[in-house]
């Protein structure tokens, strides 16, 4: 069962699904009006998803003990994800 930090997360992930399936590549890099909206909210998106990473490490340990945040194969993606982001 999933918690409502989990549900959080997820319903965050679509969103930012739904934002990124809405861009538009346009020639010489021109940008609607919706474009443009959409591109201002990946700064939110990036915030969100830096917190959910310092919460887990918080949480759990960075990387030293069983169980730890690095431990996990998901989450090194998505601190790969976070980082590069």
């Amino acid at each position: 069962m999933l918690t409502p930090f989990e549900y959080a997360v997820l319903l965050t992930i679509i969103a930012n699904c739904i934002v990124l399936a809405l861009e538009e590549h346009l020639p010489n890099d021109d940008k609607t009006p919706l474009a443009q909206k959409l591109d201002q909210t990946e700064q939110y998106f990036l915030a969100i998803f830096c917190v959910e990473s310092l919460v887990k490490i918080l949480a759990l340990g960075f990387v030293l003990h069983k169980g730890s945040y690095l431990r996990n194969v998901w989450n090194i993606m998505d601190f790969i994800v976070v980082v590069t982001g």
